[in-house]
């Protein structure tokens, strides 16, 4: 072979692999524009990638460009790119052109990024948002821009700007001011207005002032927060978690029950954020000897599951005796100290769940069993218990050890039995759970009981019933006679084929509806669906110039009145705190009103993705949900999408619920795996 040769193999190699990999962001200003000028006379969709890669380029023929192109421009997330990108160089000319289009702009996403956009132009931006902020005095949304702009500046003048307005504004208007200046450390001007905040009459001022004493670690913290809890007041879950991480900065005896209290109703109580103040907490002997202590166990119930985890944190011995007498407790308490003795894990801790697990009621008893599940997975004697377990004439704790069967898949011989018997139960939760265990097992013998039962069922379980079918036996027949017959005629020889991804049966095809959500069918008859509406939803969705709230709303809008005739559904939808439309399911009749809520709804605050959850899980009859965000969790109980997934799985082995999610914008492993461990579907909507 030649040397031209070989240059030529390896520059035709070289093209390919190119072609295949995804596009490199441009070196220099000219390649840039060189790009850009490729796809000028396209829909401003196409340009968007071309426009963020100008950003980092202050060359005058960039800022041109790009400051005629927003003069322009259409649709808003083109128009918010643009701005971006402008934002991402000092550039001449680019106030003028940014402040009349600040003045107008009701898009508030929107207005924040051209806000920033502009603090970033230096001190001509400063004093342009300086002047804004005096003109804009009754307009409250405008002023919220300027304000946090002016906070993420490091320019003194910026400083002294949202100094000025804190201490000149009066009432609630002096918020956007001290939030603007959340990160700021060590400053003592500003430190002795947060001590002084902290003691406002306003809780929320209050409230958010003691987070930036407690972020910041200041001495005062804690007296603070005493001061805030003695005043009596009702707080919502931020305020808590202000109280609560006050406290834990110098945990004294005088603290110590309030850490329980206010724990209790916290948001990410145990989050990242106070895992160092936790770890010295428990580490603490003072600390280790209350909690264990017979004057720990607080009268309100909320406080004693809090203290439940904080046991389960702190292990040893002493622990785990107080968590043996919480596990005899009612609803949270016992669940969350379940969950404590199987973070000590130990024998004495299994001891204890064992004992339960024989005792209790049926809801104890199935609680303990799914505790035990987690700390005996592997232990080949845990899977008789789990079978005497799946016989029980108790209906919870039986469903639980028929889902428990499925997961950990033991030999067909002994689950089988359990699983043909529980198929016919009068326990619609136990014949889901036993469905569920009949295709995971892949045995010929589940194929003719899951034919029988097809047109005895209706809802989510009869759409179980047909893709267990379709999964064992890779046929896609629809009616229960086409069943029969093909079983008549194949069944005797037929052999289970190994597992392979299938297409989701219809939702026509189930007996169902021809109702889809987000192009995902909607078979249930008892589902909620739970909206995200925290304030990233006023983002573009896709190119047709709706907002992510009004494209879900559209949705929504859409598939409740194609819902079975005698299907009844929910909404809750969440920002930083759920809500939901009802406190149960409803039928058809209030189908319009819910519809109002729904058109009513406008986006705020941020994303709690476990208050929403949570309360959809309250509701015994729901058995399929429905979750769209467009986002990752940052607010609530728990933030930590890992560890949300964690909790969401521990919920749903007691109660079987399909969740199907939705993220708009992007993919989320987070709602992957929720989905993924529920059976659900998972789609991402652009």
């Amino acid at each position: 072979m030649t040397l031209s040769v070989c240059c030529q193999r390896l520059l035709l190699l070289a093209y390919c692999l190119s072609a295949t990999l995804p596009a490199q962001k441009p070196r220099s200003s000219e390649a840039a524009l060189a790009n850009f000028t490729k796809v000028e006379d396209k829909p401003e969709a196409d340009r968007r990638r071309a426009v963020r890669d100008l950003g980092p380029y202050a060359e005058p023929a960039v800022t041109e460009l790009l400051l005629r192109e927003l003069q322009t421009a259409k649709e808003l997330g083109y128009r918010q790119d643009l701005v971006k990108a402008i934002g991402g160089s000092v550039r001449p000319l680019a106030v003028a052109t940014l402040a009349p289009l600040l003045r107008r702009e009701t898009n508030l996403y929107l207005q924040d990024l051209i806000a920033i956009s502009i603090a970033k132009q230096g001190e001509e931006g400063i004093a342009v948002l300086t002047t804004e902020l005096i003109a804009q005095r009754n307009n409250r949304s405008q002023r919220i821009s300027l304000l946090n702009a002016l906070g993420q500046s490091e320019l003194r003048t910026a400083r002294n700007a949202v100094l000025h307005e804190l201490r000149t504004a009066a009432g609630r208007d002096r918020l956007p001011a001290l939030r603007a200046l959340k990160d700021v450390v060590g400053d003592v001007d500003i430190d002795e207005l947060r001590v002084q905040l902290a003691r406002d009459n306003d809780i929320e001022m209050a409230c958010a002032a003691l987070l930036q004493l407690d972020q910041h670690k200041h001495p005062m913290a804690g007296a603070c927060a005493l001061d805030l809890h003695k005043r009596g007041k009702p707080l919502d879950a931020q305020a808590h978690a202000a109280v609560l991480q006050g406290f834990l900065i110098k945990p004294i005896a005088e603290y110590l029950p309030l850490i329980l209290l206010h724990g209790a109703r916290a948001d990410d109580p145990f989050g990242k954020k106070v895992e160092p103040a936790w770890a010295a907490a428990l580490a603490n002997d003072a600390v280790a000897r209350f909690l264990v202590s017979d004057a720990a166990v607080p009268k309100d119930p909320l406080a004693r599951a809090f203290l439940a985890e904080c046991l389960g944190r702190l292990g040893g011995d002493p622990a785990r005796t107080a968590l043996g007498k919480l596990l005899h407790e009612p609803g949270p308490v016992r669940d969350a100290a379940a969950a404590g003795l199987v973070r000590i894990g130990d024998l004495q801790a299994q001891a204890l769940l064992t004992e339960l697990q024989k005792t209790g009621n049926d809801e104890a008893r199935a609680i303990a069993l799914a505790a035990l599940y987690e700390l005996r997975f592997a232990d080949p004697a845990f899977g008789e218990v789990l079978l005497l377990a799946a016989f029980s004439p108790m209906p919870q704790l039986q469903a639980v050890a028929l889902r428990l069967l499925a997961e950990r898949r033991p030999t067909l011989a002994l689950a089988l039995p359990p699983a043909l018997t529980a198929i016919e139960n009068k326990n619609l939760s136990v014949r889901a759970a036993a469905v569920q265990l009949l295709a995971a097992l892949r045995h010929k013998d589940a194929i003719p009981v899951l034919i029988n039962r097809l047109d005895k069922e209706q809802g989510r379980l009869r759409s179980d019933l047909l893709a267990a079918l379709q999964d064992l036996t890779q046929l896609s027949l629809l009616e229960q006679q086409q069943w029969l017959t093909w079983w008549q005629q194949n069944g005797k020889n037929f052999a289970v084929p190994p597992p392979k991804d299938l297409p989701k049966p219809s939702a026509k095809a189930t007996g169902g509806t021809v109702a889809t959500y987000w192009n995902l069918q909607v078979s249930s008859e008892r589902v909620v669906f739970v909206l995200d509406i925290s304030g990233s939803m006023l983002e573009q969705f896709g190119t047709g110039g709706k907002t992510r709230l009004e494209a879900a709303k559209t949705q929504l809008e859409r598939v409740v009145p194609l819902l079975p005739q005698k299907g009844r559904c929910n909404l809750i939808w969440f920002g930083s705190e759920a809500q939901a439309f009802s406190a149960r399911l409803i039928d058809q009749k209030q189908h319009a009103a819910l519809q109002t809520a729904a058109r009513d709804l406008v986006s705020r605050g941020a994303t709690n993705v476990f208050a929403a959850l949570e309360l959809a899980f309250t509701d015994p009859e729901v058995d399929t949900i429905y979750l769209l965000t467009d986002g990752y969790p940052s607010v609530g109980t728990i933030v930590d999408g890992n560890q949300l997934a964690d909790e969401v799985r521990r919920w749903n082995r007691l109660r079987g619920i399909r969740i199907h999610t939705i993220a708009l914008g992007g993919k989320s492993d987070f709602l992957e795996r929720l989905a993924k461990d529920s059976g659900g579907d998972s789609i991402v909507a652009r």
